[in-house]
């Protein structure tokens, strides 16, 4: 079995340290856009749906 972390792009939150810690529903900064699409261009994962069955 292979395991594969994958963390987040970078989000609004860090923008205003620690003051927008609690603030609900934040986006990405546009850095933390482009760590998103250049991750979706770099790792190609094929998922095996039927792992997902219950």
């Amino acid at each position: 079995m292979e395991f594969i972390f994958i963390r987040h792009g970078q989000g609004e939150h860090l923008n205003d340290y620690p003051n927008r810690l609690n603030t609900p529903h934040l986006s990405f900064t546009e850095y933390g856009k482009f760590q998103v699409t250049s991750y979706e261009n770099e790792i190609k994962i094929a998922m095996d749906v039927s792992l997902f069955k219950f």
